[in-house]
C-alpha cells in the first residue's frame, strides 16, 4: 500500500516549474526584450494557475492576454521586411492567429 501511494506524489504529476524548450536566443536585441517579456508573461500565468488559494480572476488574465498581443505586434513590426531566413530554427510553425480581435466569449 505504502508504495502504490509513494508512485501518486502530487509533485510527481504536476510539476512545480516548466522549463522552456532550448532554442536559439534571437540576434536581435529588440527580439531578446521581446523573448524575455512573453517568458515573463507565460510565468505570471503559471503562477496565477498554481494558486489554489485563490480563484483566478478573468480581469487578471485579460491583462496578461492584452500583453502578450502588444508583444505579439511589437514582434511583427520587428521582422516586418526581414529576410524569412534570419528567424528559421527561431521558432516552431503556428498556425496564423489574427491579433487584432479581442478574447472569445
Amino acid at each position: 500500500m505504502y508504495i502504490a501511494h509513494s508512485l501518486f506524489k502530487p509533485e510527481a504529476i504536476h510539476p512545480v516549474a516548466m522549463e522552456t524548450p532550448m532554442v536559439p536566443m534571437p540576434k536581435d536585441s529588440e527580439e531578446r526584450e521581446i523573448l524575455e517579456k512573453l517568458t515573463i508573461i507565460r510565468d505570471q500565468l503559471l503562477l496565477l494557475k498554481q494558486d489554489r488559494t485563490k480563484y483566478i480572476r478573468s480581469q487578471d488574465i485579460f491583462v496578461l492576454y492584452d500583453e502578450t498581443i502588444d508583444q505579439v505586434r511589437r514582434l511583427n513590426e520587428a521582422r516586418k521586411g526581414k529576410d524569412k531566413s534570419e528567424n528559421k530554427g527561431m521558432c516552431r510553425s503556428f498556425p496564423a492567429v489574427p491579433v487584432d480581435q479581442g478574447p472569445v466569449g
